[in-house]
């Protein structure tokens, strides 16, 4: 070996690894950041966010190996000289300055990137000015007749003169937060599972715009006004519900709600038991469909099955699960995605067929190592 041949770090550096490391994590996480926010704005189902967090954690190796055997000259690609050529070492004096100028590029980009995150976490946790006072909108009448058929006025709120009535698309939604009328309220986690799954069939509905979770978690459950709400999320209806869990039986009534005209356009009634409640999310998923006018592919009314297990053991355990996984995503706290990763395993355990719980394992993980939250 030459005397004045480089170590290991220097050899990472010379041949810039360490920088195209640097860049990748940092485009990475600016895509995820893009993703996030972009992805439901056209109404692309959730899983593309989670297609892309995957392909850029499965590039980064790539990048990396690329970096140590390719490099970028005025004359193209080629690949690396070693450290002991002749062409090697009588460029390696040259490099020095730009070595210190790409230093100097990447902390100020990285600097940007801290500034950003930190106001996108400003932003999001930031509450509009929503009325305090919740209206007590009565779901009597969802109880006493289970299924309403309400005249559709999303076309003519949607045709009106205002300007912005004719920004908001008519087949457009978002779901609030589920009302928790269970005297445990330990039950939070079962009601907001519910409120999830429903969320997620509406989002594989390709002619609604779906808001995500996200963005509806700051409101309340009724709240009061809701034309004020529909405006600031750019939906043309609202999906309100309430959950009653005693024991085995589930209470779960569900309306949707014009934001102009703050009318019924559908509402129904569900009585279940733990056993068969699991389905009822794909029914109420068809139903705003058909109430919005928006027509299901032979593809989108498949996936509107439940993909629940058979074991309501794992699948209780699976809403628990994703209630410390959202919880981890709403408030960037990766000590409630650590306490999902045991609850998704002891769902497998009750059920080794359960394949929306490994999927949701490994998405979890895949987040965990992603923002540095791996170890213990």
């Amino acid at each position: 070996m030459s005397a004045d041949r480089p170590g290991f770090i220097e050899e990472l550096k010379r041949r810039h690894v360490v920088r195209v490391a640097i860049a990748y994590a940092v485009a990475g996480w600016l895509l995820v950041q893009i993703a996030t926010q972009v992805f439901p704005f056209f109404n692309i189902p959730n899983w593309a966010v989670r297609l892309v967090v995957i392909l850029i954690v499965i590039g980064f190796p790539i990048a990396v190996a690329l970096a140590w055997v390719y490099e970028m000259t005025p004359e193209g690609i080629r690949r690396t000289e070693s450290a002991d050529s002749p062409d090697a070492r009588a460029e390696h004096e040259s490099r020095q300055m730009g070595r210190k100028l790409n230093v100097i590029i990447v902390v100020v980009l990285v600097a940007a990137v801290a500034l950003l995150g930190w106001r996108v976490l400003v932003l999001r946790h930031a509450s509009p000015p929503v009325p305090a006072v919740a209206k007590a909108r009565s779901l009597d009448g969802a109880q006493r007749n289970p299924e309403v058929a309400i005249p559709d006025t999303v076309a003519a709120a949607a045709g009106s003169g205002l300007h912005a009535a004719q920004a908001i698309p008519a087949k457009s939604i978002a779901v609030l937060p589920f009302q928790n009328l269970s005297d445990d309220k330990k039950n939070e986690y079962f009601v907001a599972g519910i409120q999830d799954l429903i969320l997620t069939k509406l989002a594989d509905i390709g002619g609604l715009k779906v808001i995500a979770r996200t963005s509806t978690a700051k409101y309340a459950s009724q709240p009061e006004d809701l034309k004020t709400i529909g405006e600031q999320l750019g939906v043309a209806t609202i999906l309100e519900g309430s959950v009653q869990k005693a024991g085995d039986e589930v209470l779960i009534n569900v309306q949707l709600i014009d934001t102009k005209t703050d009318g019924h356009i559908w509402a129904k009634a569900y009585t279940r038991t733990l056993t068969n409640v699991f389905g009822v999310e794909g029914d109420v998923a068809e139903k705003i469909a058909t109430a919005l006018k928006a027509k299901l592919s032979p593809a989108e009314t498949a996936r509107l099955a439940s993909d629940m297990s058979s074991s309501p053991a794992a699948n209780n355990l699976f809403l628990q699960a994703e209630y410390q996984a959202n919880q981890g995503n709403i408030n960037y706290d990766t000590a409630s995605m650590k306490a999902a990763i045991p609850l998704y395993q002891q769902a497998i355990a009750q059920a080794p067929d359960f394949a929306l719980a490994y999927a949701r394992l490994s998405y979890t993980e895949s987040e965990l190592a992603w923002f540095g939250g791996g170890g213990d």
